[in-house]
Parts: structure tokens; sequence; C-alpha cells
């Protein structure tokens, strides 16, 4: 099985969640896991900029995408035992080689994953991979790196999607009402796809 699994950007300021992260993925199964990291404060400060001067609503959406390459950068460094993934061709390669470890851990660049470039090129093509890619998610600020997580899982067939968050999240909140407290998105209820929202303790 495959997960994807989306840490919460605001993680990356409290200072021990690499190791909590660690703690939390000892207690799952023995799965392939594909890491993504949120902006956290960062995108915050993107967004701000976005409220002071009025900017295009699809040029801050690929502004910070592109952006989540810092994060993904910082993250890798962090948790060195995850091998770094930039983009799709790396991530079909590595399933093709299996890692040593029971676990095997990746940490994936969202923007190698989810690009402009990529959303053209899969609406020009009608292979069956590019229309799995082509779910139209709304090009501003509505769609955050929750759905973006949820998007790629579903284009890379993956079995499900847990989003870690640093904030309390009731037990088996629905994604209707994690989406109406703010906890993710509004498009992540959307897409149809089975997504868990624990907090990463």
């Amino acid at each position: 099985m495959t997960s994807v699994i989306k840490l919460g950007g605001s993680l990356l300021h409290q200072a021990h969640w690499p190791d909590r992260f660690r703690r939390w993925l000892l207690r799952q199964p023995n799965d392939t896991y594909l890491l993504f990291v949120g902006g956290g404060m960062m995108i915050d400060a993107l967004r701000q900029l976005d409220r002071t001067h009025g900017l295009s609503q699809r040029q801050m959406h690929w502004r910070c995408i592109r952006a989540l390459d810092a994060t993904f950068e910082i993250a890798s460094e962090l948790l060195p035992e995850a091998l770094p993934i930039r983009d799709r061709r790396e991530w079909q390669l590595a399933l093709m080689e299996p890692r040593i470890e029971k676990k095997g851990l990746y940490i994936g660049r969202l923007g190698g994953f989810y690009s402009e470039s990529a959303q053209v090129e899969g609406a020009l093509s009608s292979t069956p991979c590019a229309e799995l890619q082509r779910i139209n998610l709304p090009e501003d600020w509505s769609t955050t790196s929750d759905a973006l997580a949820v998007e790629i899982a579903i284009s890379l067939a993956a079995d499900r999607v847990v989003l870690l968050k640093a904030c309390s999240v009731p037990q088996s909140i629905k994604l209707s009402e994690a989406a109406a407290a703010g906890i993710v998105d509004c498009v992540t209820p959307t897409l149809n796809f089975p997504v868990s929202i624990e907090q990463l303790e």
C-alpha cells in the first residue's frame, strides 16, 4: 500500500516535530509513505502581500507552489532517512527499486508532482495518467497543500491520505466539518478520496 502524508507547514516551526513524526510513523503499518510538507508562515506572508496589493490569484497560487520548494528542502534536511523525490519520474524509478527498510519513507517536492506545465500537458493529452491529473483544482487561495496532496494521491493511485496537523483534531471528524472549522480547505472534501486528519502529538 502507498500512503500520501501531508505535514502541516506550521509544524515546521515546532522544535521537535521530526522526532514526533518518527514516533507517529512507528505506529503505522509497513507501507510505502510519500510525505509532502506545507508552507506554514511562509505562505501566510505571501497571503498578507496579496491582501496588501491585490495580486493575481492564479499567479499567487503558482507562486506558493514554487515557494514550497523551500519547505521540501528544510524537511529533507531534518529527516535525512527520507529519500527525496523531486518529481513523478523519480517516484516511478523509486518504486522500481524497493528499499531495504520495512517502511519506505520518501519526501516529495510538491511542485514536481503538481506543476503548471504538468497541468497544461494533461489538458492536451488523452492518456489515462493525464486524465487522472486533470482534476481542475481552483488556482486560488481556496486550494491549499491539503487539497494538492489529495490530488497527487489520486493521480498516483495511492491508497490513502493522512493530513498531519499542529492543531487539535476532534476524533472521527468528517472532512466537511473540518473544512467548516478551518482545519482543512474547502476543496479537499470535494475530491472524494479516503482522507484522515490527525494531530501530530
